[in-house]
């Protein structure tokens, strides 16, 4: 039967978050929780409760931090197999405090937690989310800024951090000037998916100016770009997005929740305008050049169909996030336009067998620019 349970009360102090995930390995779900001083906020704590089973828990705390630790995820972040602590830290209002910024806390199996700063320079996180960008297996960590950046005169950011594969986190800006509205507009949430079905990871991101905006990753293109489309001026204090499947098709769509002390606490759906059928007819008809590739390669051969419409030359090949020309699939001469297919061997790879991990299925075509599919190889060998 469902009931509460008291698994600690902070009389003290305020707790804006609480998260959850199998810290030490036992098979059940632990919970960290935030805690800052009500009186003046300056001072920050972890809290980590150990479920012991049959809803007991133990909690200790972890040392304190002066800042307002915000959001927390937990999340391997270093790819060991143990779930760390990720959390994002801003200023008050008014003053800056001395550890704002973006914080992962190393797991070492035994409950015991190692903090760590995510990048360098100043970063008044606000919203975090983690994810694996580049298919590495080691997690990126991106961040929404509020009030203002990396001081009270700079406009919000929304920031990519980079993870090296040692854990050592590189700042990507993907927007200097998050929310529209200037200094103290602020953003809110931020979340990760592939939106537009191109293969590459694109961010939706919210803020409490009014505002909902969509960054189309350029992908292979344009590496490292991002397009920024607002597409929502409309309801008041968007808060957290979140990805799910409303209507059914294979296209993400959005929810984006309203905060409740300045609104009605409702939430707005976004379908994303697509179906399957929709998207095939659309990219596939004949009379215009496209490519077809599954993004998520399982087996030693990936069936690739294309469409040409103008004879000469075309080469087919396949590259490697460095660039690298990893297989030529077809090169020669088109002496007819039309609808083509083909297979990409994985086993003839000029290096042996082509590795797990992520690629680029490239088309170059005479009077077109190339056209890049992002595609993902993981099997067992």
């Amino acid at each position: 039967m469902w009931g509460p349970k008291n698994v600690k009360n902070e009389s003290d102090r305020y707790c804006l978050e609480i998260a959850a995930g199998d810290l030490d390995g036992d098979g059940d779900i632990d919970a960290v929780s935030n805690h800052f001083d009500i009186d003046s906020g300056s001072t920050g704590f972890l809290a980590i409760h150990r479920n012991n089973g049959g809803g007991v828990f133990t909690t200790t705390t972890l040392p304190s931090i002066q800042t307002r630790i915000r959001q927390i995820r937990i999340v391997d972040i270093n790819n060991d197999g143990l779930r760390d602590i990720v959390i994002a830290c801003n200023t008050q209002r008014f003053n800056w405090q001395t550890q704002t910024g973006v914080y992962w806390y190393k797991n070492d199996g035994g409950m015991n937690f190692t903090r760590y700063l995510v990048g360098t320079g100043r970063c008044n996180a606000w919203k975090v989310f983690c994810i694996d960008f580049n298919g590495d297996n080691h997690k990126e960590i991106v961040v929404t800024e509020e009030w203002w950046g990396e001081n009270s005169s700079s406009p919000c950011r929304l920031i990519l951090f980079k993870n090296n594969g040692a854990e050592t986190f590189n700042p990507q800006i993907i927007d200097p000037n998050l929310a529209p509205g200037g200094i103290g507009a602020g953003g809110a949430g931020v979340i990760c998916a592939d939106f537009d079905k191109d293969g590459d990871m694109d961010f939706v991101a919210c803020g409490r100016n009014y505002w909902v905006a969509w960054y189309d990753n350029l992908g292979p293109t344009s590496p490292g770009s991002f397009s920024k489309h607002i597409f929502d001026t409309q309801w008041q204090l968007f808060d957290l997005p979140y990805t799910t499947y409303l209507d059914g098709d294979s296209c993400c769509d959005l929810i984006v929740s309203i905060d409740g002390y300045s609104d009605d606490g409702r939430f707005v759906a976004y379908l994303s305008p697509c179906s399957t059928a929709a998207v095939e007819e659309t990219k596939y008809t004949y009379g215009t050049n496209w490519m077809k590739v599954l993004t998520i390669i399982s087996s030693n051969f990936a069936k690739v169909e294309y469409s040409i419409q103008d004879r000469g030359e075309i080469r087919l090949d396949v590259i490697d996030m460095a660039g690298r020309t990893v297989q030529v699939i077809e090169q020669g001469y088109c002496s007819q336009p039309g609808v083509y297919k083909t297979a990409w061997n994985l086993t003839k790879e000029p290096r042996g067998s082509t590795s797990n991990g992520i690629y680029f299925v490239r088309l170059k075509a005479k009077n077109i620019p190339p056209i890049v599919k992002k595609v993902t190889v993981i099997r067992n060998r």
